[in-house]
């Protein structure tokens, strides 16, 4: 009999099972943090799509516009204003819609129509929903209030085109390329029934920037 086989074989069975040990708890390890990896990725994936978490950040957003815009403190409404596309403003002074542009809100308020502009004031509780329509034959509102609507019909451009087949204003291409590249990037409107203004906001380069109001006088025609 030989004694250093039998001593042999003992310990290395036992290095043998250790190793594989090692082995199977490396791989549990590995699978849980793959598993820990995919279940952050996929919270983060549900908290930036939850409705909920959007619906509160285009409400931060409006209270913070609504706060500057009361007070008509410009170079505080100045920071909501895209530095390339500045804003639109949409009037009737007749039958039709005029688009106006302007860089700054200094601009806008000196303009013919700025005074009443900067008259109005927006106060009241926020509520999502549909954008609210005003029915001329009523001469009321389908819904009341301040309203954030997601992904609002935009008509900027229609009113831009109509305006100038009708002389409205006239032709800019350089406006109606403005119009078109930032009209798609519009993500949610604001709309004060009471003061008849909407606030129409996009999301660019990760920043919040109001695109342009909507101070039409419904049926004023």
């Amino acid at each position: 009999m030989n004694c250093k086989n039998t001593l042999i074989w003992p310990i290395v069975t036992l290095v043998a099972m250790f190793i594989l040990s090692c082995e199977s708890k490396t791989g549990d390890n590995d699978k849980k943090d793959e598993t820990d990896t995919v279940k952050t990725k996929k919270d983060t994936l549900v908290s930036e799509q939850n409705p909920q978490s959007k619906a509160i950040e285009y409400e931060l957003i409006a209270n913070d516009f609504i706060k500057v815009f009361n007070e008509k403190n410009t170079a505080d409404l100045n920071k909501f204003l895209h530095p390339a596309y500045g804003v639109f403003i949409l009037n009737n002074p007749g039958a039709f819609v005029a688009v106006s542009h302007y860089e700054s809100f200094g601009k806008a308020f000196a303009d013919d129509w700025g005074p009443a502009l900067k008259e109005r004031k927006i106060n009241g509780t926020i509520n999502t929903g549909d954008l609210p329509n005003f029915d001329c034959e009523t001469n009321s509102w389908d819904a009341e209030g301040l309203i954030i609507t997601e992904n609002p019909p935009v008509k900027l451009l229609d009113f831009f085109k109509a305006g100038v087949e009708y002389e409205v204003i006239q032709k800019d291409e350089k406006l109606q390329k403005l119009i078109q590249d930032v009209e798609p990037q519009i993500v949610f409107s604001l709309y004060d029934t009471k003061s008849t203004i909407g606030l129409f906001f996009a999301k660019i380069d990760d920043k919040w920037y109001l695109i342009y109001i909507d101070r039409v006088d419904p049926c004023s025609a």
